[in-house]
Formats: C-alpha cells, sequence, structure tokens
C-alpha cells in the first residue's frame, strides 16, 4: 500500500583530488606529470608504482613510509594521514583502517584484532590480492595466480543487506536487462525477511524456464563504506542464482590505470553474487561518475558504491551471459488461483473472527448497539462503504477482520479497531506494509511533556478522529476491506472497504504524522510559533502545550486550531488551567462545548500523555490504579506471582523519574526472582511476597504527593514531606 511516499535524500559522490583528470574523461587525455623520483628506487614513478617496494615485506614497507615521513593513505610527502586529501579506508580485507592498500597486513590483523570476514558473509577473503601484481620475480606460483585472473568483470557490487534480524554483507551482480530483483532464499531468511509466497516463473537468456515458489519481500540496502540505507520493495527469492564467481585485485588495476588510486573501490576474491539488482531498482545502480579506461574497462559511481567492469578480452570461449526475465505466458492464470486462494483464506478468516463478534452482540445487546453505531457512523462520515457486486471481483484485494479494544483508562471506553497483523500463512497486511523513516514517527514523549511544563500557562486538546480524516488512494482501499452485516446471522455478510486510514495499520501514525506536518509547514511563514507548535508540541492526536502569558497562549492556540482545520482536522477537548484561555476559544461557535473547563471543580482532573494533572491548581499527582491486577494479590488473599508483580510495577507510570526511589523496591524484589529462578506464573516465595506486600500498602502515601507542573511554580512552592518505607537492608544486597 502506497500510503505515503518517502522522498530520498540527494546522494553525495566522493571527493577526487582535483590533480586528476575529470572521471567521464578518456584514460589517454591523463595530465602530464612532473618528474618524480620514487622514494624506494629513487627511479622515475611514483612509490605505489613501484615493483622494488611491492617485493618488500609488510615491515619493510612500513620502514620506508616511516624514515621519509610519507603519508600513510597516498604515499606522499607533506603531509599526513589526517590531513590527506586522499584518505579513506583501506578496503583490503573489509579493513577499515585509513592507509595504503600495500601497507595493508592481513597477518597482523588476524592475529591481534581478530577482525575477520564473517563466516557467514558471502564475500571471500581477499588477502591473496597482493600477490596478483607482484614483478615477475615472483615464484611460478604467483604467475600462475596471476595468469588466473579475470580478464573479464562483470558487474560485481559488494553491498550490505538489512532485515529484521540483522545486516550481511554480500556481492551484488547488476544486470540491466533483468526486469525483476533476485534475492537468493538463504541470505533473505538469515536476514529475516518475510512475504507472501507465490509462484515465479523465469525466463533466462537462452529461453529456458523455469518455476518455483518466491517470496515477495521489502528489504533495506546500502553501501559496504556508508550507513545510509535505501529501500528495496518487491524482491524476489530464488533458490539459487548460479552466477559464476569473480576475483578483483584493484592493484593490479591501479597498475595501469591511475585514476583507480583516487576512487574506493572494494577488492573481493572468488566472491559469487547472492543479489542480481535488476531494472526495478535501477535507481540505485545507475551511474553518477564515469571513468572510461581505453583499454575496455569502464568505472561507474552508484548510490551502492564503485563498481569496476569490462573486458580486454578478443576471443571469449567460455562466456557467460546474465539475462533474466518474467515470463508472463502461462503465468497469468497460475497467479489468478494464487490470488483467489489467499482471497478466499482471507474472507474466511475475516468471517470466522466476525461470527465471533457476532456472538458477543447476542450475549451483550449493548455491546451490539454500540458495534452497529459505531458501523453505520463510519459509512454516514464516509470513512467507510459497501461493495456493490460488480466492485467485488479484483485481484488485489485483503479482508481485515474487526473487533473492539478497551482502554481500561478511561472508563472502558470502547474503540473500534482492525486487525491488520492478522496472518494468513505467515502473511500479513502489516507485514506488507513499512513502519515509516523515523523523521515522521511521532515526537518523543518525555520531550513534549518537557515543554509542556515550560510556560505558566498550559493548554490541551486533541484532534478528533484524526486517523480517519485520512483518505488511502482509491487503487490501495480494496486491501481495507471487511464484512459486516448487522447481526444478521442468517444471510452472508456484506463486503465493505474502509476509504480512511485505520487503527491497527503499522504506517498510520506515521503517515498522520506525515500528513499534519505537510499540512503545518504551508504556514511556517506566517506564524512560526504555532507551526512549531504542531510539529513538535504533538503526541500524534495530542496538542499539549504551555506559555509564558494568557496573550501568547490564545493567539497561538487560535492560529494552531486553524491550520488544523485547513487539512480538515478538528482540534477539540481543550483543557487548560486558564479559564481566560478556554473562554477565548469558545468564543467560536464552531468548537463551542467541546472544551472543559478545569478551572472551577477542585476534584476536576484530565490525563495528559499519561501523567494526572489537575488544572485547577495546576499539578500532576499519582493516582494508581492497578485494573489488570487481579483483586486476589491487590486485597492480600493470595501471593502474586513474577508475572503479575512485574505487571504491577511496570503500570506505575512516571516519565519523569518523580517516584525513582519508590519502584526500586519492586524491582530489587524481581531481581531476587531472578536468581532464585521462580517461574513466570509461579508464587512468590513468602519472606519476598511479604517484604512486596509492606511496600504495595504503603502505596495510598503516595495520594498526597503533588508536583507543580510549571518550573517557575515549583522554584517558589514549599517543600513536600512524604513518610515513605526506605529500602530494607536485606534488599540492598
Amino acid at each position: 500500500m502506497s500510503t505515503f511516499v518517502v522522498m530520498a535524500a540527494e546522494f553525495n559522490s566522493p571527493h577526487i583530488s582535483s590533480d586528476k583528470p575529470p572521471r567521464n574523461c578518456n584514460s589517454s587525455s591523463r595530465l602530464v606529470k612532473t618528474a618524480l623520483a620514487c622514494w624506494c628506487c629513487k627511479d622515475n614513478h611514483r612509490l605505489y608504482q613501484c615493483l622494488k617496494f611491492k617485493d618488500c615485506n609488510n615491515d619493510k614497507r612500513w620502514e620506508i613510509v616511516k624514515t621519509n615521513r610519507l603519508c600513510f593513505c597516498c604515499l606522499s610527502q607533506g603531509h599526513n594521514v589526517y590531513n590527506c586529501p586522499r584518505r579513506r579506508a583501506c578496503g583490503v580485507s573489509l579493513c577499515q583502517k585509513s592507509h595504503n592498500k600495500l601497507l595493508h597486513n592481513e597477518i597482523a590483523k588476524n592475529a591481534n584484532t581478530g577482525n575477520i570476514v564473517p563466516a557467514e558473509s558471502a564475500v571471500a577473503t581477499v588477502s591473496t590480492c597482493r600477490s596478483l601484481v607482484n614483478d615477475k620475480k615472483q615464484s611460478t606460483n604467483a604467475n600462475k595466480e596471476r595468469a588466473n585472473v579475470n580478464k573479464t568483470l562483470l558487474k560485481f557490487l559488494p553491498v550490505k543487506l538489512h532485515g529484521p534480524k540483522g545486516s550481511m554483507q554480500i556481492i551484488a551482480f547488476i544486470d540491466d536487462g533483468a526486469k525483476v530483483t533476485l534475492l537468493e532464499e538463504e541470505i533473505a531468511n538469515k536476514i529475516g525477511l518475510t512475504g507472501r509466497r507465490d509462484l515465479l516463473h523465469l525466463k533466462w537468456f537462452d529461453d529456458q524456464t523455469t518455476s518455483e515458489v518466491s517470496m515477495r519481500a521489502n528489504l533495506e540496502i546500502s553501501s559496504v563504506n556508508s550507513n545510509k540505507r535505501f529501500d528495496m520493495k518487491g524482491v524476489r527469492t530464488i533458490k539459487k542464482l548460479l552466477l559464476p564467481p569473480q576475483t578483483l585485485c584493484v592493484e593490479k588495476f591501479a597498475h595501469q590505470f591511475e585514476e583507480l588510486n583516487d576512487i574506493p573501490i572494494e577488492n573481493y576474491s572468488d566472491a559469487i553474487p547472492k543479489i542480481l539488482i535488476g531494472m526495478p531498482h535501477t535507481n540505485l545502480v545507475r551511474p553518477l561518475s564515469v571513468v572510461n579506461f581505453n583499454e575496455g574497462f569502464t568505472v561507474h559511481e552508484t548510490k551502492l558504491g564503485w563498481t569496476l567492469f569490462g573486458s580486454d578480452e578478443n576471443n571469449f570461449n567460455n562466456s557467460t551471459v546474465c539475462h533474466v526475465d518474467i515470463n508472463d505466458q502461462g503465468m497469468n492464470e497460475i497467479q489468478k488461483q494464487l490470488d483467489d486462494y489467499f482471497a478466499l483464506e482471507g474472507y474466511d478468516v475475516a468471517l470466522r473472527r466476525l461470527k465471533l463478534v457476532e456472538q458477543k452482540m447476542l450475549r451483550d445487546s449493548s455491546y451490539a448497539e454500540w458495534y452497529n453505531a459505531k458501523i453505520n457512523e463510519y459509512i454516514n462520515k464516509g470513512y467507510a462503504r459497501k461493495l456493490s457486486s460488480t466492485e467485488l471481483p479484483n485481484e488485489r484485494v485483503w479482508y481485515l477482520p474487526h473487533f473492539a479494544v478497551y482502554n481500561v483508562n478511561k472508563g472502558n471506553k470502547p474503540r473500534l479497531v482492525f486487525d491488520a497483523a492478522a496472518k494468513i500463512n505467515d502473511v500479513s497486511l502489516n507485514s506488507m506494509l513499512m513502519k515509516g523513516p523515523d523523521d515522521y514517527q511521532p515526537r518523543p514523549l518525555q520531550s513534549i511533556l518537557f515543554k509542556f511544563r515550560e510556560g505558566m500557562i498550559a493548554v490541551c486538546g486533541d484532534i478528533r478522529e484524526m486517523f480517519h480524516r485520512i483518505n488511502i488512494i482509491e487503487e490501495d482501499q480494496n486491501f481495507q476491506r471487511f464484512l459486516w452485516r448487522k447481526g444478521d446471522t442468517s444471510r452472508p455478510p456484506d463486503v465493505y472497504i474502509m476509504k480512511a486510514m485505520i487503527f491497527g495499520s503499522i504506517c498510520s501514525p506515521c503517515s498522520a504524522q506525515f500528513v499534519k506536518n505537510l499540512n503545518a509547514l504551508k504556514f511556517k511563514h506566517e506564524d512560526p510559533r504555532a507551526v512549531e507548535a504542531i510539529i513538535n508540541r504533538h503526541y500524534v492526536d495530542d496538542y499539549v502545550d504551555s506559555f509564558p502569558g494568557v496573550d501568547e497562549s490564545i493567539s497561538v492556540t487560535k492560529k494552531v486550531i486553524e491550520i488544523h482545520s485547513k487539512a480538515g482536522f478538528e482540534l477539540r477537548g481543550f483543557i487548560s488551567n486558564s479559564s481566560e484561555l478556554l473562554r477565548a476559544i469558545d468564543c467560536n461557535t464552531e468548537y463551542q462545548g467541546d472544551s472543559k473547563n478545569m478551572c472551577g471543580s477542585e476534584s476536576a482532573y484530565e490525563k495528559v500523555l499519561g501523567m494526572h494533572w489537575k488544572a485547577n491548581c495546576d499539578v500532576f499527582f499519582f493516582n494508581l490504579v492497578f485494573a489488570r491486577v487481579p483483586k486476589s494479590v491487590l486485597d492480600g488473599t493470595r501471593r502474586p506471582t513474577k508475572a503479575e508483580l512485574l505487571g504491577l510495577t511496570m503500570s506505575i507510570f512516571d516519565p519523569f523519574g518523580f517516584l525513582a526511589n519508590v519502584t526500586l523496591v519492586p524491582k530489587i524484589l524481581l531481581q531476587r526472582l531472578w536468581k532464585l529462578n521462580i517461574g513466570w506464573h509461579d508464587a512468590i516465595p513468602v519472606d519476598i511476597y511479604d517484604k512486596w506486600y509492606q511496600w504495595y500498602t504503603m502505596l495510598d502515601n503516595l495520594s498526597k504527593l503533588s508536583i507543580p507542573r510549571c518550573y517557575a511554580t515549583a522554584i517558589f512552592m514549599p517543600a513536600i514531606l512524604l513518610e515513605f518505607p526506605m529500602i530494607p537492608a536485606s534488599l540492598e544486597t
């Protein structure tokens, strides 16, 4: 489902020194260099071109570099590695140190640091690569190795794949003619990819066709030298790609093409690609910069790094042709059968869940009345609609079960939720969606609460039905089908779709945040403070803000209401410690009756992002209600289990840490239970229970605790002393 669009950030190319020819030039047009004296043999060439230097062992090379005070990275004089304009990671065997490849010591690295290529990595070790560029004086074995070096290089590129179970470095093959991106199934399983499985029918270059069950997966990919990740959607898995191995030793080519010394290309040896990147993801591998060489080789810079490919062979005796296509002939009918199967399975699951809801409706008339009213409300407001018989046939559908959830913190108020996590053969709607980028996730709750305590005037409100005010694009609405028949079990259910965004979808919070902020940014020059309030002082649909004075609070709050209304959002349900602010807001008849005047009642209070706030006194306080803990535990009839003790402890919501000393006692007791290997559902020992129950009975003292909401007010208020049991000495060990 394409409920939101993520814009990719601009890719920045690595810096290359300006004393080299442009990357898109031919190597024949290199600039004329001034004569240079080699620091090793005194001949007229650079040190990294010196065959005598390459014949030296690693210790001797380091001695020459250090004696002549040369830069460890470019082997030149006049600067060090820290300010070297060509500084980059070594890259040999994935070495990340900033030294020249000729100074890399593979043996010392493995012995001292143990930093070896992981066993599960698909990239082979390249410690033998250096021997491929030695002088003819090397041994016969070295000459044999040089003879076996690829004269033809395919578009291989080391990359990192990222999934739910971690990251993995592999070799990618770029196929400009492939109409699909393929990933070996073994790699997909290792990084924890999941997705819908269906039949994949492949047509190879010589008209050979293969068919196998394949998974459609979404993952992230990055360069091996960068943390910047890119999305790859719709990647298909395959059991084996069966692509040929290839070796690349950059030093061999750098001896011929000097430009390569400035380009961070990764070495690899006998590497076999595990992913084939085709045209669906060509945006990741299209060339950003190009360097062409006379001898038939080319270097491309892509978002995923640099790749060297080409050939200097004229006679191809054992050529390899890599090309893959999706054969649509004979596939449509099979795919339709699979789609029908998944649709039928989804329909059956949704129908079974509907029957459970209807059974509860028969037992509870008030529940049935609420459920019917809620569905009718969705239809009347245009959030949902019934499909006609002609609209039912569709290849891209998903049926969502629905049910009611109750919020114990709001008087068991029900809410209708669509179960986007319901799975069919390990596939759910949420498993095919992405949570969304971090930039559009809701702001951290604590940062909003901290801002709420800054000003003397505080105000809170919430956006009515925020998720449902955002519509899903029409072609994706069939993924939000649901069944309903008003409790009439004597007939088949009707099929409806949710036109609006739903509660339960993994991407809904991010999408709502994106739409809210996108609308607000249109007014950033008109009222920056109101825009800042919408972007940084909202937690999903809750507006929580504070101001130094009443006038500013009125003007900003009214502007926030106005900006929200431009996107179809209705901000209402206001509470404040200022009656003047509430009256000013209620002057607008559009919001009349939605505000709650919290200033006139001594006992009135409201929860603000989980914190109890008594607006008339402008203080936070604690009202501990353990609704999910069995009554038999709370009244001392039986000892709690370890799970119940943990649940009670974690239900004390304290984002500011006001009760850190109070909650320390049960946390220490939980540590002791872990040491005793007490099971989750086993009653805690009597000695620990006695200490826990003593602590629990003292929680009543917290009703006397109140903390000023505003920091400035707290400075001038007298301290409140509460009696609370100290941590017993026996618990401190």
